[in-house]
């Protein structure tokens, strides 16, 4: 009976480090519409002035409902002690088995990061962050370089990226349709790509993807798409070499 007990307390143990291993939280450079993190790194150079870096958690079953939050904790001093630096609240994609935050680092120190969901702990990890004065903030290969990037949607945009009809949410018109414009910005900095790449998803399924020739030297573009069915969509933006650029979500109503 002893043996029988203590090899069910050891299958416990099992499950509970498998299940502790699969969820995972880990800092990286960009990740693709599937969930994918790339470019993930424990030790991080930021610039003087801090910089953000995608937190991206990741699970093997789709995110329960309930209240998700992303607590930051700094040791500035590398004394051992951790403070509260910033606390999230997250909102996952429904069906989405993975969630991400673009967080700010302000400056050098260690990071402690922990996802919990209703006050239980999901995962946590530790970075270590360094200033670095020389940092090429030109780097258009770099996710870093888009950070101030911001996309818009509206009725309109005119030749000098003028909006009109700022919205995030539309409603489906005559012959249940309506076209929104899609404007994105790069806080007055060139894109350094001549191809961009935008998809469109309705929850897990793509609804259309768009590849878009630009100039190089922009700093705006927009492009239109027009929506049939109501209900909550998100378009994420890549450059030509696949890096992120931004992400945001529209909601259609009838």
């Amino acid at each position: 009976m002893k043996q029988a007990i203590s090899f069910f307390l050891f299958a416990l143990l099992i499950n509970a480090t498998s299940s502790l291993h699969a969820q995972k939280l880990v800092a990286c450079e960009s990740y693709d519409s599937a969930g994918k993190a790339s470019n993930v790194y424990a030790t991080w150079d930021i610039k003087p002035t801090g910089s953000y870096i995608y937190l991206h958690y990741s699970q093997p079953a789709a995110l329960s409902s309930g209240a998700w939050t992303l607590l930051i904790e700094r040791d500035s001093t590398s004394s051992g002690k951790f403070i509260t630096h910033k606390k999230v609240t997250l909102q996952p994609r429904k069906g989405k088995n993975w969630i991400v935050n673009d967080a700010f680092f302000p400056g050098k120190g260690k990071y402690k990061c922990t996802i919990r969901w209703n006050g239980q702990v999901k995962a946590t990890t530790i970075l270590t962050v360094e200033v670095k004065n020389d940092m090429d903030d030109e780097d258009a290969e770099d996710t870093y370089y888009y950070e101030d990037s911001e996309m818009i949607f509206c009725k309109s945009v005119d030749k000098d990226g003028n909006t009109q009809g700022d919205a995030t949410s539309f409603q489906l018109g005559t012959g249940s349709k309506v076209t929104v414009s899609v404007y994105i910005q790069n806080d007055g900095k060139a894109f350094k790509t001549k191809k961009v790449y935008a998809t469109i998803y309705k929850g897990l399924n793509k609804v259309k993807e768009y590849d878009l020739d630009i100039e190089s030297d922009w700093n705006f573009f927009s492009f239109k798409h027009t929506f049939t069915e109501a209900g909550e969509y998100t378009v994420d933006i890549y450059n030509g070499n696949d890096v992120f650029m931004n992400t945001a979500t529209v909601t259609i109503t009838k």
